[in-house]
C-alpha cells in the first residue's frame, strides 16, 4: 500500500513539473509572439486603420484561449487528487484544444500556400510588413499616406507567423502528452462511482458551457446573417426599392439544424432533474443523437456549398457569398440586385458570418459528440440509469 502512494506521489510531482513547462511555455508565446502581432502588426498601416477584426485574429484568440483554459484544467485536476470530475473536465478539454491545435495547425498551412501576401490579404496580420508598400495602390483605404517600395520585393510571411505555425505544432503536441496524462490521472484519482455530487458540477459546467457556446453563435453569426443577408440594400429612386431576401430557400434548412443545437442541454438539464427516469436519460440520448447527426449534415453542406457554390456567377443566393456579390455580377442577376452599380473587379471572399457557420458547425459536432460522453460518465456517477 505504501509503495502504491509512493508511486502516485512520484507521478504527482512529474505532472505538476510538466505542467508548469507548459505554463513557460503559453508565457512566452503570449509575452513575445502574440504581444509582437498585436502591437506591430496594426502599425504597419500608418497607425490609421486596425484590422484586429479579420478571421485570422479569431483564431488566434480562440487558439489561446483554449491552451490556457488547457492548462487552468490540468493545475486543476492536480490541485484535489480525490475529484473525478475535475479529471472529466481536464480529459473534455484536452480532446477540445486536440481538435483546435490541430486545426489551427492545418489552417497555418493554408495561409501559408494560397493566402499570405497575396493582393487581396491586407487584413491579415500575417503578411511581409512591406505588403502596403507593394499593393498600396490596390488597397489606399488600408494604406493610407504609403509610398511605393523602392525595388520590387518578394513578400515573405513576418517573424510572427512563423513563431505562430512552430507554437501550433508545439501545443498540438503537448495536447497529445495531456491525453496520456489524463490516463495517469486516473490510476490515481479515485472513480466515480456513487459520488453524485462530483457528476452533477460536471453536469452543470458543461450545460453552461454549451449553452454559453450556442448563445454566442445566435447572438452574433446568426443574428447577422439573418439581418445582413438579401439583396439589394439599395433603395430605387424615387423611393425604396424592395428587399429580396433567400432567407427561405432550402439552403437556409442546414442553419435551421444548428438551431436544434439549443435542445441538448435543455434535455441534458431535464435528464438531471429526473434522473431515475429511464424515459429521460433515453430521451436526451437518443435525441442528441440525431442534433449531432444534423450538426454533421450541416458541417459537409457549409464545405460542399464553399466550394460549388461561393461567389460564382450562378451562386446568387449563397449565403456564403461576398458582400460586393452583386456589384460583380448585377448584370447576370436583376431580379437578385436592382439598381447596383459595378464593382472595380472585387476580390471577392466568403462572408464572416459563414466562416462562423462552419466553425461552430464543427464545434456543436464536438459538444454533442461529448455530451454522449458524459451521458455515459453519469451512469458511472449514479446519477442516471441504465
Amino acid at each position: 500500500m505504501s509503495e502504491k502512494k509512493g508511486d502516485g506521489r512520484q507521478i504527482h510531482i512529474f505532472l505538476f513539473i510538466f505542467a508548469i513547462a507548459h505554463a513557460i511555455l503559453l508565457s512566452y508565446y503570449c509575452a513575445w509572439p502574440l504581444y509582437d502581432t498585436i502591437f506591430i502588426y496594426p502599425n504597419y498601416t500608418g497607425n490609421s486603420v486596425n484590422n484586429v477584426y479579420s478571421l485570422a485574429w479569431f483564431i488566434l484568440i480562440f487558439f489561446v484561449v483554449m491552451n490556457i483554459v488547457l492548462l487552468y484544467m490540468l493545475f486543476g485536476a492536480l490541485a484535489d487528487l480525490t475529484s473525478a470530475s475535475r479529471v472529466d473536465l481536464h480529459f473534455i478539454t484536452t480532446i477540445g484544444a486536440l481538435v483546435v491545435n490541430i486545426l489551427v495547425v492545418i489552417i497555418y498551412i493554408g495561409y501559408y500556400f494560397l493566402y499570405i501576401n497575396t493582393s487581396y490579404s491586407g487584413t491579415q496580420p500575417f503578411n511581409d510588413y512591406l505588403w502596403c508598400c507593394t499593393y498600396y495602390l490596390d488597397h489606399p483605404e488600408l494604406c493610407a499616406n504609403t509610398i511605393a517600395c523602392p525595388i520590387p520585393r518578394v513578400l515573405y510571411p513576418n517573424d510572427q507567423f512563423k513563431q505562430h505555425w512552430i507554437f501550433a505544432g508545439v501545443f498540438f503536441f503537448i495536447s497529445l502528452l495531456n491525453l496520456g496524462i489524463n490516463r495517469l490521472l486516473r490510476k490515481i484519482v479515485p472513480g466515480p462511482r456513487g459520488n453524485t455530487r462530483e457528476g452533477k458540477i460536471l453536469a452543470i459546467l458543461f450545460i453552461f458551457l454549451y449553452t454559453g457556446i450556442f448563445a454566442y453563435w445566435c447572438a452574433w453569426p446568426l443574428y447577422d446573417t439573418i439581418l445582413i443577408y438579401g439583396y439589394p440594400l439599395f433603395g430605387t429612386p424615387p423611393s425604396p426599392g424592395p428587399f429580396v431576401n433567400f432567407r427561405y430557400s432550402w439552403t437556409w434548412l442546414f442553419l435551421w439544424f444548428l438551431v436544434s443545437n439549443m435542445a441538448p442541454p435543455i434535455l441534458f438539464f431535464c435528464a438531471l432533474l429526473i434522473n431515475k427516469s429511464s424515459i429521460a436519460t433515453n430521451t436526451h440520448f437518443w435525441l442528441t443523437i440525431i442534433v449531432c447527426l444534423l450538426s454533421i449534415a450541416s458541417f459537409i453542406f457549409f464545405l460542399c456549398m464553399l466550394i460549388f457554390d461561393c461567389n460564382y456567377s450562378w451562386s446568387g443566393g449563397s449565403i456564403c457569398n461576398d458582400y460586393l456579390w452583386c456589384c460583380n455580377y448585377f448584370a447576370n442577376s436583376p431580379d437578385i440586385c436592382p439598381n447596383v452599380t459595378p464593382c472595380n473587379a472585387p476580390n471577392l471572399t466568403l462572408n464572416s458570418q459563414f466562416l462562423q457557420h462552419i466553425l461552430f458547425s464543427l464545434f456543436f459536432i464536438m459538444l454533442s459528440t461529448v455530451e454522449l460522453w458524459i451521458h455515459y460518465r453519469m451512469i458511472e456517477y449514479g446519477i442516471f440509469v441504465k
